[in-house]
């Protein structure tokens, strides 16, 4: 027998509050008696139940009355609105009219049920009382259906419904968030070679001691520092493209020129000619042009050939004067990113022909250096991901413990759960499951009966005779 489905929970938690005296433990039991109080609806379920089982002319007679009653309170506010109607405006009487049909279908549908009730079988009276059971269901209870139950949620109510609970899952919480902290905030240390790389240096010496060679890194910094090394191999490749101009033969060929080389210089025009003016280019093939065909006739003009040949002489000197400085500069440009290693200051092309082939060793070795660079930052990286793994390990440690504690399998991470909604949390899992609990008792109890069939169809009513 279903008895009183509320009251003797509420009599059962009573019992327990006085024989407890952990403070904690008396607080969530007053928690599962408030909610109780949210199920007292059942309670007429359940005398009616009782009554149709033990005296089925009475529970007839009770529902009987209860309709009547029902339907007399109907008829009484019938009665208020007819007379309400007679002193209406037009536009009030629509309004009063449309109650009325809604009272008089109520009173209508509770004349057809008291008829029922009257003739109805006992199984047919069972299958109405499981109707009834789902309208309780649904007039008392409908939010909490409503309210989703989340993991979270579950395992929360599992912690503190264990002994200390409250405490040990504010343990569970700040050792995870502090575990977190400690994870964002992995740092390594970063050991970087000795090198000369002045372009790389000034890079680099906003992040790190670069007296003592070390920083204190995170991932960000090294994905920063990667960054940098990546625009120091790309000037260094841009390097080794320039690097063709300082071939020694070809720098050789260029020191020996003379202005009256006009052959040599044209053909030089062409390989150096992005150092070279535009209109000096221009001018520069025209004359040439008009010198060889003058110079190529039988009876050469000489006072023309001598005239265009002072010219050329005089554009030869701008145009070699021009590769050169631009050479030059290149090569400035090039040791302000790799830095000197000889006591020679190249201002000038013979200077940097002096060299013999230096700059070349020079840009080798800076490369190198960002190779060194690299392996070192592999380091540090490596060292960072792995502290994040043993934190990640520690953290699953913990949900592991806490999956132990509340009964419920924890996947992944879950939001932090602040103190402030252990109760609202444990209130909302606490009414889902009385609710259960009294689903089971009312399922077993009517399915005795062969009313609800689980697992198979509900007991359907047999159609009235016309």
């Amino acid at each position: 027998m279903l008895k009183d489905i509320t009251s003797q929970k509420k009599l059962d938690t009573e019992d327990i509050i006085k024989e407890l005296s952990d403070k904690e433990a008396k607080e969530r039991a007053k928690t599962r008696l408030d909610c109780l109080k949210t199920f007292d609806g059942f309670q007429a379920f359940s005398f009616y139940y009782e009554l149709l089982m033990s005296n089925e002319s009475v529970y007839r007679r009770a529902k009987c009355k209860e309709l009547i009653d029902k339907r007399n309170r109907l008829i009484f506010d019938r009665l208020k609105l007819e007379k309400a109607s007679e002193t209406a405006d037009l536009e009030e009487a629509k309004k009063i009219d449309k109650k009325l049909r809604v009272i008089n279908r109520e009173i209508t549908l509770l004349n057809k049920r008291r008829i029922f009730i009257g003739e109805a079988t006992f199984e047919e009276l069972l299958k109405d009382l499981q109707d009834e059971y789902q309208g309780v269901r649904v007039n008392e209870i409908k939010a909490i259906e409503e309210t989703p139950i989340t993991k979270r949620d579950e395992v929360v109510y599992g912690i503190l419904s264990n002994p200390n609970g409250t405490q040990k899952l504010q343990s569970f919480m700040v050792k995870i968030e502090e575990a977190k902290k400690k994870r964002k905030n992995i740092r390594a240390k970063l050991i970087l070679p000795k090198g000369s790389y002045p372009y790389l240096d000034q890079k680099l010496q906003n992040k790190c001691d670069l007296e003592h060679r070390n920083a204190d890194v995170d991932l960000e910094d090294i994905y920063a520092f990667s960054a940098d090394i990546k625009d120091a191999e790309d000037l260094y490749f841009n390097t080794l493209m320039m690097l063709k101009y300082f071939d020694q033969d070809s720098i050789a060929r260029l020191l020996a020129m003379d202005v009256t080389d006009y052959k040599d210089i044209r053909r030089v025009m062409i390989q150096y000619r992005e150092f070279i003016d535009e209109n000096l280019f221009d001018i520069y093939v025209n004359v040439y042009k008009r010198y060889s065909n003058t110079a190529g006739k039988l009876f050469a003009n000489k006072k023309e050939c001598d005239e265009l040949e002072a010219r050329l002489r005089k554009l030869g000197k701008l145009i070699l004067k021009s590769i050169k400085d631009a050479l030059v500069e290149i090569y400035k440009e090039i040791e302000s990113y790799f830095g000197y290693k000889k006591s020679v200051v190249p201002l000038t092309l013979e200077g940097i022909f002096q060299l013999n082939g230096a700059l070349r060793t020079r840009t080798e070795e800076a490369y190198e250096y960002t190779t060194e660079i690299k392996n070192a930052l592999r380091e540090a990286e490596k060292s960072i991901r792995t502290k994040a793994q043993e934190i990640d390990d520690k953290i699953s440690e913990i949900y592991g413990n806490m999956s132990a504690m509340s009964g419920v399998d924890i996947k992944g991470e879950i939001a932090p759960v602040k103190f402030g909604e252990y109760t609202s949390i444990y209130r909302k899992v606490c009414n889902h499951k009385i609710l259960q609990e009294i689903d089971e008792e009312v399922n077993a109890e009517l399915s005795k009966h062969n009313v609800t069939k689980i697992g198979g169809e509900p007991y359907k009513k047999k159609p009235k005779k016309s």
